[in-house]
């Protein structure tokens, strides 16, 4: 061990666990910002401790352990959760190994270096190490592998079984990237190349049925819950039916229809049937997938909450017939406004909610009014994982602005007004 091989191997290593990290982070839909100089304080740092394990460490988990060592380092610059910040350099490392094998066969099949000239020139170690993180960093800017990495991360979460198939992942790259390292010649690479493609096979056709079920399971489950609500609808309209039917017979039976009796009565009805009915006028004239919104969100809540509702009759909405992903965009964005107003408005003193769509030919408005309790920081409200009913929540706006920034149709706009947090949603028509 000499010491120019030490320099030009801290020097590969520093570079290419830099370049990792950010094409890790690249699979990430957060912003990839400049790193100041505390966080590169940490990747050098990192670099030193995985030189001296390449060093030091010669057996089946010295892959294993540099990889921890840059998840470690992950977690400490971009201060992701866990998982995620498992998954982005997973699948990056996992591109870096692969490309590590082709090149290696390219060079040995064609004979353009021997082992023996690459393993005593630190200059062609350098050069390959970073023509193969730089490949891997330009293949994490590829839109459909970052929409696979966040669609596997959002899963994860929600799925147990996929998180214990990217570990099993792991180790089988890791294991396949010791393997040809302590076998260094083309029979064993053309071996562990097709190892490791049916492996990635393998993995992404497990992770897409999870998926699909995963999907599947989520619709089941909307799909009965609608059903429930409707069923409850039709029980509830049975029951007043059959209430106002004996109410109209007890109204007949009164013989003096002038008489104190009657008139109280009839009063007691009406007062009953104002409170407790609630009319969602020109709400027929909405698409179907936001009207059912609507009644599914505004329908059977708590009654101490006052809803004040006006849709305006000359409301007109027509992305669900040219635009459908903006339109189904534009349902969920009102279920998460909805479900974030009543969420504040129940926990707040006025309980009040104000939902209201108007607008004109060339641009529709709705405008959702909540009360609220505690004080709402605006600026930091669209930020991931911020939310003002605690830990573990906010990740609906967040993601929402996210998809907002892409959409050609629909704008949103978050202000306080006169106590009340006002969100304006504007659809160009």
């Amino acid at each position: 061990m000499t010491t120019s091989n030490i320099i030009f191997t801290l020097i590969g290593t520093l570079v290419t666990s830099y370049i990792q990290l950010i094409a890790s982070r690249r699979l990430s839909n957060n912003k990839i910002k400049k790193l100041p100089l505390s966080k590169l304080s940490i990747v050098f740092i990192s670099g030193l401790i995985i030189t001296y394990n390449i060093f030091t460490n010669q057996g089946i988990f010295r892959a294993t352990t540099s990889f921890f060592i840059l998840l470690i380092a992950y977690l400490f610059v971009y201060e992701e959760p866990f998982i995620n910040s498992f998954a982005y350099l997973l699948i990056s490392y996992a591109f870096s190994t692969l490309f590590e094998i082709l090149y290696s066969i390219i060079l040995l099949s064609t004979n353009i270096v021997s082992i023996e000239t690459f393993d005593s020139s630190n200059i062609l170690k350098l050069l390959f190490s970073l023509s193969t993180i730089f490949t891997t960093f330009l293949v994490c800017k590829n839109k459909k592998l970052k929409s696979f990495a966040n669609t596997l991360v959002n899963k994860i979460n929600k799925r147990k079984e996929v998180s214990y198939i990217l570990i099993s992942s792991l180790l089988l790259f890791l294991l396949i990237d010791y393997k040809f390292i302590s076998n260094i010649n083309p029979t064993t690479y053309i071996i562990n190349i097709i190892l490791i493609s049916i492996v990635i096979l393998l993995i992404f056709v497990a992770l897409l049925n999870a998926i699909k079920l995963g999907i599947e399971s989520e619709r089941n489950e909307h799909l009965l819950n609608h059903l429930t609500k409707y069923e409850k609808m039709v029980d509830k309209d049975r029951a007043n039916r059959h209430e106002q039917l004996n109410n109209l017979l007890v109204l007949k039976n009164i013989e003096d229809k002038n008489s104190k009796e009657y008139n109280d009565f009839l009063e007691e009805l009406i007062q009953n049937h104002t409170s407790e009915s609630k009319t969602y006028k020109n709400v027929h004239k909405l698409p179907t997938g936001l009207k059912g919104m609507i009644y599914d969100k505004l329908f059977d809540l708590d009654p101490k909450l006052k809803i004040n509702i006006h849709i305006s009759n000359k409301t007109k909405i027509n992305l669900d017939k040219k635009h459908k992903k903006e339109f189904i965009f534009l349902c969920k964005l009102v279920g998460i406004v909805l479900d974030n107003a009543i969420e504040a408005s129940s926990k707040s003193k006025d309980k009040i909610i104000n939902f209201d769509i108007n607008g004109n030919n060339n641009k529709t408005y709705i405008i959702v009014d909540n009360s609220f309790k505690k004080k709402v920081n605006l600026k930091r409200l669209n930020q991931k994982n911020f939310s003002t009913n605690g830990k573990g929540r906010g990740l609906g706006l967040f993601l929402a602005n996210k998809l907002l920034k892409d959409s050609e149709y629909i704008e949103m706009k978050q202000e306080i007004n006169d106590k009340l947090f006002t969100t304006t949603i504007t659809i160009k028509n």
